[in-house]
C-alpha cells in the first residue's frame, strides 16, 4: 500500500481553490491537508503541518506565490537537504 501524497493548495480564488480540491481529494492516492488564500496563510498553516506537495497561484495579495515558494524552499528543502535524520545528507 502506498502512502498519501499530502497536497496543499494555495489561490486567492477561492471557488477556483475549494474545487481544486474537491476534484483532486477525491483521488485515491491524494489527501488534500490544506488550503490558503496566499503565501502569508500558507507560511501560519506550515508550522501545523508540512505538505508533499504544494499547487501555488503566482498572482496573489499578501505576498505572491513566487516569494512563498523562495520563503518555502529556503525554510524547508535546503534545511533537509543538511539535516541527518531526514536520512538525505
Amino acid at each position: 500500500m502506498h502512502k498519501k501524497i499530502k497536497l496543499a493548495i494555495v489561490d486567492n480564488q477561492s471557488l477556483f481553490r475549494q474545487g481544486l480540491a474537491l476534484l483532486v481529494g477525491g483521488l485515491k492516492r491524494v489527501n488534500v491537508i490544506m488550503e490558503a488564500s496566499n503565501g502569508q496563510e500558507l507560511i501560519e498553516k506550515l508550522k501545523s503541518q508540512v505538505p508533499d506537495v504544494i499547487l501555488m497561484d503566482l498572482k496573489m495579495p499578501k505576498m505572491n506565490g513566487l516569494r512563498a515558494t523562495y520563503w518555502y524552499k529556503i525554510r524547508y528543502f535546503y534545511s533537509c537537504l543538511f539535516d541527518n535524520k531526514a536520512g538525505t545528507f
